[in-house]
């Protein structure tokens, strides 16, 4: 086994150790958009971290030569009647472009994505790693969701339909010292399961672990999350818009500015999450390390946490909970009363600019770019927020102004492959149509421009672009719908970190500004 891939400097200064971890569990779910991450991932690396570092990246079937990644078939321009027929013989007549498989292309692997490896390579790191040293680990890969008794205990999927649960994870890290920083980077579905790192124990997750250990995760723990596509074209996924933040270009080539929003001239982590959240065109709901702690540690009186309003897509009503400040853990118990401490708790109500005033600027920031992508202003109220987001919830709905769903019947192919069977019977056929002479590419051509004169193509091109016109405001309904998420969820972090000095002990504070300490760093060493 290959244990550093890449091994840069075996000097004695700090060193940076990174492992990477993608790919899917089968061939069928090993995507081409994850290697195109990893292979960003080593760009970034080599080209931005001007630190002594260390590398080992596993992926897929590790060094296997079988061919186990799935990409987009090319697409022939000069063949537009299978382009046609392919539409109009899968139901709903949306086109499904074919894939193949060849073998991945990512060179010096520490192996497949075996758990067993993996472990074997985090604990050689422990063995290896220093105080002054820092742990990265970035997995592109799939997830699953937890079980029904433990939902927070989410997993890494890896090959031959293997996985790591948070639980697993948890106890690898704790064989890394204590006094080294490890950093996550997770964009998995159910990634932020593996927030829950920090806490000694998952189910409780009462007390805080001594380890030093942050995270930024593309999705919520309850939730799927964006990017895993066949294709490389689109590379809006959460790590694209982290890396390319840091690197100053996305994945595909494309400038990132105005990103070191202190203008320090270094992006710091949080700035690099920052851009993610507010410039993410996806479904995902990021999370840091810092919001999990947040979200146990503290409290808002009379507030019902963002994720269970988002769950039943409500907007915020005050009158609607009652949850007060409680002390959380044995830590805290002999600090006497902590709900005397909490009477001047922050409430989630008022003006937003207000709430904003005395933040830190990167979270202010967050918040007043969010606010203008779900059209608010940052000098409205967060009652004007909510009626904002109930008009929104309420154009969505069926005869509230939303665009009703294209049905299959009215789609005009049933009628369309009917014409087509009186003139081509065999091209009408689904079993054989694929085998007729009559794709052969000298025909194709001929053939596409007579059916387009049928008098039902007509109908079938006009619902086609119809349907295709609402699936692009669909996701742009449900972008907007994440955006107003992301916002709720920036500013309850804020008023939970508000809160956090009036309701938990000054240990869990000091440890809660370490956490931020380590969040607000960079790959760039002070």
């Amino acid at each position: 086994m290959i244990l550093f891939a890449i091994d840069v400097h075996t000097t004695c200064v700090a060193t940076d150790f990174f492992v990477a971890i993608g790919g899917g569990n089968v061939k069928e779910q090993n995507q081409a958009s994850m290697e195109e991450n990893i292979l960003f991932f080593h760009k970034v690396i080599k080209e931005r971290s001007p630190n002594a570092w260390h590398l080992a990246t596993f992926f897929s079937d590790g060094i296997d030569p079988s061919a186990d990644l799935q990409v987009l078939a090319p697409k022939d321009s000069e063949l537009p009647l299978r382009d046609l027929l392919s539409k109009l013989h899968r139901r709903g007549g949306m086109p499904l472009q074919s894939v193949v498989y060849r073998n991945h292309r990512i060179e010096n692997l520490a192996g497949s994505t075996d758990p067993e490896r993996i472990h074997a390579t985090i604990s050689e790191i422990a063995r290896r790693i220093q105080k002054g040293d820092r742990l990265f680990l970035y997995v592109t890969t799939h997830g699953q969701a937890g079980k029904k008794g433990n939902p927070q205990n989410t997993t890494i999927a890896c090959w031959k339909n293997q996985s790591i649960s948070v639980q697993q994870w948890s106890e690898w890290l704790s064989e890394i010292p204590k006094d080294v920083p490890v950093i996550q980077i997770m964009t998995q579905c159910y990634a932020g399961g593996f927030a829950n790192t920090i806490f000694t124990e998952l189910e409780e997750r009462n007390e805080i672990a001594e380890h030093s250990r942050i995270g930024f995760f593309a999705q919520q723990f309850d939730l799927q999350a964006a990017g895993c596509r066949p294709d490389i074209e689109h590379d809006e996924e959460f790590s694209s818009y982290f890396w390319g933040a840091l690197y100053g270009k996305s994945r595909n080539g494309e400038p990132i500015e105005n990103v070191d929003f202190d203008n320090d001239g270094t992006v710091c982590f949080d700035e690099a999450y920052t851009y993610a959240v507010i410039a993410g065109e996806t479904i995902d709901v990021p999370l840091r390390t810092s919001d999990i702690f947040l979200k146990q540690f503290s409290s808002i009186p009379n507030h019902t946490p963002t994720r269970e309003r988002f769950r039943r897509r409500a907007p915020f009503r005050a009158d609607e909970s009652t949850e007060t400040s409680k002390p959380r853990g044995p830590a805290e118990a002999d600090e006497g009363s902590l709900s005397a401490r909490g009477a001047g708790l922050v409430e989630m109500s008022g003006s937003i600019d207000v709430l904003t005033a005395s933040c830190e600027p990167l979270a202010k920031h967050r918040i007043v770019q969010l606010c203008r992508n779900v059209g608010v202003s940052a000098t409205d109220t967060i009652e004007s927020l909510e009626e904002a987001y109930r008009s929104h919830l309420v154009s969505n709905r069926p005869g509230g102004g939303a665009t009703r769903t294209p049905g299959r019947s009215g789609s005009g192919r049933r009628e369309l492959l009917e014409e087509i069977g009186k003139n081509w019977p065999e091209l009408a056929d689904s079993s054989t149509w694929q085998e007729s002479p009559l794709l052969s590419q000298d025909r194709q051509k001929e053939i596409y421009q007579e059916i387009t004169k049928l008098s039902s193509f007509e109908n079938f091109e006009r619902r086609r672009q119809e349907r295709e016109a609402w699936i692009r405001k669909s996701n742009q309904q449900e972008l907007k719908t994440v955006q107003f998420r992301r916002l709720y969820e920036c500013l309850e972090s804020l008023v939970l970190e508000r809160n956090l000095s009036e309701v938990a002990t000054p240990a869990l504070v000091l440890k809660y500004r370490k956490i931020r300490d380590l969040e607000i760093s960079s790959l760039a060493r002070p």
